[in-house]
């Protein structure tokens, strides 16, 4: 073996789109490897075994990730300094997820959440209950929100014998269709006659609300957000459910509902005010939050925070329910979300290798156990939410399904990027030909960079710009001399700050 292979070194938090990043930007260049789901797998292996078969994928020649956190400096240097005896022609990158300490927090939370709408839709045999919940230590420690027993993770510097390649995440979903749909959100206890009464009862208006609401939004979503009371992990109240299918009877499309058990939630994110199940029913009903026919209907000031925090409109309940027929010209406040990564959040289908954890992606959550259900009502608990789905009948449920997948529209595949690449263009040079002589410092190597036509050189309108930003961006120029030509190689550091290699061939031709 003669070419040089890469080892590439994730570092970054739990939830900060490490595994989305390998899938969109490495999946067709480098093979992924992860220590700790291999630990996972197999309890008898170490990190030693990981880097010996890392070795063996560097020695056929291949390119490896490690996606994992990678925080302390010992991890990294137990891959370097064995690969380096092994594999002497293999060089290192690091890339490290770095982002605000507030907003990356929430972004990291948010992102958790989705995570966990992938396991409330598996099948009980694969749940798996500790996936998540060890993370929760992880970003605390990583936020520096509170003590930890953790170490807290060492930042990666060029002394270690990496490259350093530093990644400004966005928020991205990997995700086979957009979240497009209107929502209707409603605070459980707001459409009750009386939560204080035994007896209780939906308002008498609530479906004339409803299905008002439907009339205008067919594809759209009912969600229903309210406590759990009911100390059974798995079991809804008899009342509540006797009064979530006399509602649902009398709608023309299926009722969605997710109720929060607040004694066992992995942390504070998912308790109102936080808006932690806003981020976990945006993934499961692909819901825009920012769509004009999206509302969020409250009683309680920890619903109105909750909505308000992510830019959601909202109305009091009482007020549509006195008077239904403003749901047809109701004016909610527009809000601003003090959530700022929700702004530029992206959607982008995932790599074949990256699987969706759907039980269908075509189809409206829990469609398929619902068909089968010998009752109009079907849930599933997961990590503090019973969350489900009850409805009128069959004929119901699959007007539903027709009416959702029409609006369905699949998400954007990501661009296509191109890293680790060399380019080499022949272009005449634009210097009068008394100018045409070696550049004697660095000053003068820019400004000749600068007299390229980058466009040719380097273009790639989605990721850099049309080259354009290269010229402003440019490192490590080196010139050699050779017949009759000048050839410049040097780095440009594109508008994700992902650096790459350009070479350019300068000639005497006129």
């Amino acid at each position: 073996m003669t070419n040089s292979v890469e080892l590439v070194l994730f570092y970054g938090p739990p939830f900060i789109g490490k595994t989305l990043h390998y899938f969109n930007h490495y999946s067709k260049t480098h093979t992924r490897i992860s220590a700790s789901e291999i630990f996972k797998e197999d309890k008898c292996s170490n990190l030693r075994l990981v880097i010996l078969k890392v070795i063996g994928l560097l020695n056929e020649g291949k390119n490896v990730v490690i996606d994992d956190e990678n925080w302390y400096i010992a991890t990294r240097q137990s891959y370097i300094s064995l690969v380096k005896k092994k594999v002497p022609i293999c060089t290192f990158t690091i890339v490290q997820f770095l982002t605000d300490i507030t907003s990356g927090y929430q972004q990291c939370l948010w992102a958790r959440e989705w995570a966990l709408v992938e396991q409330t839709l598996l099948e009980n045999k694969d749940y798996n209950s500790t996936l998540l919940t060890e993370s929760v230590e992880k970003l605390d420690c990583w936020f520096a929100r509170k003590r930890s027993e953790l170490n807290p993770p060492e930042l990666p510097a060029t002394a270690e014998g990496f490259s350093i390649v530093t990644v400004n995440p966005q928020l991205i979903c990997g995700t086979s269709y957009k979240f497009n749909l209107p929502a209707l959100f409603i605070q459980w206890q707001s459409i009750l006659t009386d939560a204080q009464n035994e007896n209780l009862n939906c308002k008498s208006t609530a479906p004339d609300v409803l299905n008002k609401w439907l009339e205008k939004n067919p594809s759209g979503r009912i969600l229903i957000i309210g406590p759990k009371t009911k100390n059974d992990k798995d079991i809804i109240e008899e009342q509540t459910k006797t009064l979530l299918l006399l509602l649902s009877s009398q709608l023309t499309c299926p009722l969605y509902f997710t109720f929060i058990d607040e004694k066992h939630q992995l942390d504070h994110y998912s308790q109102l005010p936080q808006p932690g199940v806003l981020a976990f029913l945006q993934k499961l009903h692909r819901v825009n939050l920012y769509h004009k026919g999206t509302i969020y209907m409250y009683s309680s000031d920890e619903h109105y925070r909750a909505a308000s925090s992510v830019g959601i409109r909202t109305i009091k309940a009482a007020k549509l329910f006195d008077h239904p027929h403003l749901i047809d010209s109701v004016y909610c406040g527009e809000t601003m979300s003090t959530l700022s990564f929700l702004q530029n959040m992206l959607q982008v289908t995932c790599s074949t290798s990256c699987k969706e954890t759907r039980e269908s992606v075509d189809e409206i959550p829990f469609f398929s156990r619902a068909r089968k259900s010998s009752t109009p009502l079907v849930w599933k608990y997961c990590h503090g939410k019973v969350t489900g789905v009850c409805f009128k009948d069959k004929l119901a449920l699959e007007r539903y399904q027709t009416h959702y997948k029409l609006a369905a529209r699949t998400a954007k595949p990501p661009g296509k990027i191109k890293r680790g690449t060399s380019r080499t263009e022949y272009v005449s040079s634009t210097l009068p030909s008394s100018e045409r002589s070696l550049p004697s410092s660095e000053q003068s190597l820019r400004a000749l960079v600068g007299n390229i036509n980058l466009r040719e050189v380097a273009e790639t309108p989605g990721r850099y710009h049309g080259g354009f930003q290269c010229r402003d961006s440019v490192f490590d120029m080196n010139v050699e001399v050779l017949e009759q030509r000048l050839k410049i190689t040097c780095k440009c550091t594109g508008s994700s700050r992902q650096p790459y290699d350009v070479q350019v061939m300068l000639s005497d031709s006129s």
